[in-house]
């Protein structure tokens, strides 16, 4: 939900400033005088007011003065007629008022009510109580707009139960906001619709009960106990526990919490921080094992751009449902992470996801200490039942080397099963009686290799309606797998951690998706004034075998574009379409004309100046297509999550139907976290999502879609959400409602979400994971004909080919590039070849990015040198950035260090110290280069090293 204040918004009516600064009318609860409201108010309560009280009222509310930092903030309690100047602002009814309740019922998918003005100088210190009753769980927001040019402020907060009265409280961190003029409250939906009965909003000052240390460490419980968790809870149904107000001129010591946490159940926490110094709140969720051991788990803080050790207010974020289960015993800060080595299993299962009975299949364990001191030297044994044996006679145990906190062994075995079956399998560490961790071995039926010369000829299983699937062609060099491949080993493709650029790759891709009822791929494609980027696999799909059996339609992913489109960008891009695209056999057609789609119209829209600018854009589209035979272009919208007053506009503009990305259903009802969701959740509550989506684009046809699931750990870490519980019986249950809703609304396409976005967790195609499970739940609920006749699905290994994956070695510190690129690579913002010695990057838009696959130990560099020259003409200098990823981290801005450089068309050098960094630490993995931070530069890079 982006912050959006309705028309008007700014202005100041006559009237409202008579009633008071605050809006609506004056009175004793929004002056903040004595109430019986308190922060730990537990019930319902309304009492008369004496008549001294309501004249002191009275006279304190005709001189309307504003609120005094640091004091008591306004309270809304609606006591009266109205809102007291709250408002809606889009997708709700009329607001009503009833026995001192505020009603809100929401009629769409961003529904809000607006404060405004308001007169509030907050500090760190406030919080805002709201006190409502929802029909459903969610995640709602509160936004703030400072008065002048200041950044509007938000902050996400969950309401954990329905039906039921709750007090819940939301910290913003407001040290540095200034005076505010407006609030803004975001809802949600549910279904045909939510309503929240609204209560009370508070803004209070924060003030813990009883003597609290202002400064940590803060002990719980046991010996040396100084403080009660019980007082850093504001209100009753908070998920929030804060800490006193800290004493901001001392420093907290150290860059890494330890948080000693016991659990009966595992859960995902945060750690929140307001900091003194830049103002800024931020969170950092971390995962809790639930097996009621005590242990401390710590967090990195410096290196954090909002880090800066002066913190306002530090607290912990533990979700409702889990209160029972969580016992926080200390929160302390320290200069390293803290607690004894443990050793603990991150990964234990098969490495490939096609194992059949009679042939050797390998085992991983990943194994990472995730204490605080250095691990000592380990064994660790395998136990497995009788029907599996080691491969060759190997040994049961393996070597764990010592381990410093937060790094990884992998360990591999193989394993052979003499009959298909489950087979459990246990590891232990040596002289330990309790399991590390256990597994499930399945392995399918024994079948002969019968070598192939090539990829296999595929056998389309026919389908009553088209079914799509979205295609991300991400997948271009080793740097690109190893986030996944350190992460999420799970996710391992059953082409291995391939090449997209190899045809016979994408003639497999071809056969699976036909064979299991997937009738055509819908593929992102990357375009910015003319220039292509992530183009491989189209490339590669073009020289496939088995090409014309897949159909295939373009998905322009124009959100990276920073709104540089022109007209004579747009005719350049219909050129390249009907001359490069259309004209192939299997490109997808709507009633004869070729389909295209846009990820992001409203930018388009931007970019053109408006919606006439896109309708005369999208027109010179049609005509160029119906001059060279066509019957014109078929334009989608990709991203339907707007509201339902854009679909005329799109209707107008050109566009004949839309679809989205990803359609998770009300996937944050019932969910036990703002963080956590369900895909059990977004299964049962799809139909109402897709009914939705139906009603309210009227003008346009409309695709609903299967999603495929969000986990963008490999990526973000746990910054993103976490959608939990996919299974493909799940997966299954959710094509036959799609299924049964395309026949009953009579649409002629589903579209599945991503196939392959296995950083962002949304992926269907043949992994580890699910082996076929996934496209064979397709060919279930879709597939024409006996199930007998359909064919069996084939790995490579089944017809002797194979492997396709790159090698994921990657030692190399020093890169000259005299023979390529030598594994740096492209992302979307920038094109790259390499002449003359040297990498020349040509920046799209300002964030041009290169990724590289590595493997050192931060310790043994202290520097990166560079030689590289850039000449614009401007003479002005520019800004790049390294940024790295450790194992068990993923690249974020946490990690890196820029630095600025010359124009010059000369190579200069260039040394970046590291060192100083508290993040330059571990196992390098990954690195991601930046070289400039504006569009239509070219730099040359002759040498990067390390030293």
């Amino acid at each position: 939900m982006q912050p959006r204040l309705p028309p008007g918004e700014g202005k100041r009516s006559p009237r409202r400033q008579a009633e008071g600064r605050c809006g609506g009318r004056p009175s004793a609860w929004r002056l903040g005088l004595p109430t019986p409201c308190n922060p730990h108010f537990r019930r319902r309560r309304r009492t008369q007011m004496p008549l001294a009280f309501l004249l002191l009222a009275f006279a304190q509310s005709l001189s309307a003065a504003p609120v005094v930092p640091g004091g008591p903030g306004p309270v809304w309690e609606f006591e009266g007629p109205g809102p007291e100047g709250w408002g809606p602002t889009r997708d709700v009814r009329p607001l009503e008022v009833d026995q001192g309740v505020l009603k809100v019922s929401t009629t769409g998918g961003d529904p809000g009510i607006l404060l405004q003005p308001v007169s509030l100088i907050p500090e760190a210190g406030h919080w805002v109580e709201v006190r409502l009753r929802a029909s459903a769980t969610g995640n709602a927001q509160l936004f703030w707009f400072p008065e002048g040019e200041g950044k509007v402020g938000e902050v996400t907060f969950h309401v954990p139960r329905a039906g039921e009265w709750l007090d819940l409280a939301v910290f913003p961190g407001w040290s540095r906001s200034g005076p505010l003029r407006a609030l803004r409250l975001d809802f949600y939906q549910f279904r045909e619709g939510c309503t929240f009965e609204i209560d009370r909003i508070a803004v209070r000052p924060w003030v813990v009960a009883g003597a609290q240390p202002t400064a940590p460490p803060w002990i719980f419980s046991g010996p040396g106990a100084n403080a009660r968790w019980a007082d850093w809870q504001p209100t009753e149904h908070s998920e929030v526990f804060m800490s006193p107000l800290l004493e901001n001129a001392k420093p907290i010591a150290g860059g890494w919490a330890a948080i000693r946490i016991r659990a009966t159940q595992a859960c995902v926490p945060a750690l929140l921080w307001f900091d003194a110094a830049t103002g800024q709140r931020d969170r950092q969720a971390f995962p809790v094992r639930g097996d009621g051991v005590t242990r401390a788990y710590n967090l990195q803080l410096a290196g954090d751009p909002i880090w800066s050790r002066r913190g306002a207010l530090v607290g912990l974020e533990i979700p409702l449902v889990m209160r029972d289960h969580v016992q926080v015993v200390s929160l302390a800060f320290a200069d390293g992470p803290s607690g004894p080595a443990e050793l603990a299993a991150r990964y234990f299962g098969f490495e490939d996801g096609h194992n059949r009975a009679g042939r050797p299949c390998r085992l991983l364990a990943v194994v990472e200490n995730t204490g605080g001191d250095v691990s000592p030297p380990a064994t660790v044994c395998l136990a497995v039942p009788d029907g599996l044996v080691l491969a060759g006679g190997a040994a049961l145990t393996a070597d764990i080397p010592a381990l410093k906190p937060g790094e990884r062994s992998r360990v591999t075995w193989e394993v052979q099963a003499a009959a298909a079956g489950s087979y459990p399998v246990v590891l232990r560490e040596k002289a330990q009686t309790a399991a590390l961790v256990t597994a499930d071995l399945t392995f399918l039926p024994r079948r002969n290799v019968a070598p192939a010369p090539y990829v296999p000829e595929p056998r389309p299983v026919n389908t009553a309606l088209d079914v799509f699937m979205f295609y991300f062609p991400g997948w271009d060099s080793p740097s690109k797998w190893t986030p996944i491949r350190s992460e999420a080993p799970e996710r391992k493709p059953l082409l291995d951690w391939y090449d997209e650029a190899n045809p016979e790759c994408v003639d497999w891709q071809i056969k699976w998706a036909v064979e299991n009822g997937i009738s055509g791929f819908i593929l992102d494609w990357y375009w910015n004034q003319g220039e292509l980027s992530l183009d491989h696999w189209l490339r590669a799909y073009r020289k496939a075998r088995y090409r014309d059996q897949l159909k295939l339609f373009l998905l322009w992913c124009d959100h990276g574009s920073r709104d540089v489109h022109s007209l004579d960008d747009v005719r350049r891009l219909a050129r390249y379409w009907i001359n490069q695209v259309f004209s192939l056999p299997a490109y997808y057609r709507i009633d004869g004309r070729p389909v295209v789609a846009l990820f992001a119209p409203d930018k388009l829209r931007v970019a053109l100046g408006g919606s006439d600018g896109v309708r005369q854009a999208l027109e010179l589209c049609q005509t160029m297509a119906r001059e060279a035979g066509y019957a014109g272009i078929a334009f989608l919208s990709a991203n339907n999550n707007f509201p339902p007053e854009w679909a005329a506009t799109l209707a107008a503009e050109g566009y004949s139907g839309g679809t989205t990305y990803h359609e998770p259903g009300f996937d944050y009802h019932d969910c036990p976290s703002q963080q956590m969701r369900s895909y059990e959740r977004q299964v049962r509550t799809a139909p109402y999502k897709w009914l939705a989506g139906l009603n309210a684009h009227p003008q346009l046809a409309y695709y609903p879609v299967v999603d495929s699931g969000w986990d963008s750990r490999p990526w973000h870490g746990y910054r993103g959400s976490i959608v939990h519980g996919r299974t493909v019986s799940l997966f299954e249950e959710w094509l036959r409602q799609g299924r049964d809703f395309c026949r009953e609304y009579k649409l002629p396409i589903l579209v599945l979400g991503p196939a392959n976005e296995w950083g962002e967790g949304s992926y269907l195609e043949p992994c580890t994971e699910f082996g076929f499970g996934m496209y064979e739940a397709v060919r279930r609920v879709f597939g024409q004909g006996s199930p007998g006749a359909w064919p069996e699905n084939l790995s490579p290994e089944d017809v002797g080919l194979g492997p396709y994956g790159f090698d994921m070695s990657a030692a190399r510190t020093h890169w000259t590039f005299d023979d390529g690129s030598q594994g740096w690579t492209a992302g979307s913002g920038c094109a790259v070849e390499t002449r003359e010695g040297a990498l020349q990057v040509k920046s799209i838009h300002d964030d041009p990015t290169l990724t590289c696959a590595v493997d050192f130990r931060a310790e043994s560099f202290t520097h990166l040198v560079l030689r590289l020259r850039c000449q614009d003409g401007t003479e002005k200098p520019n800004y790049a950035q390294l940024f790295w990823a450790a194992e068990g981290s993923a690249l974020s801005g946490d990690a890196v260090v820029g630095f600025t450089f010359a124009d010059s068309d000369q190579p200069r050098e260039y040394r970046v110290d590291l060192s100083k960094h508290p993040r330059w630490r571990g196992r390098i993995v990954l690195l991601r280069f930046d070289p400039c931070c504006e569009p239509g530069l070219t730099v040359a890079v002759d040498e990067m090293r390390f030293e």
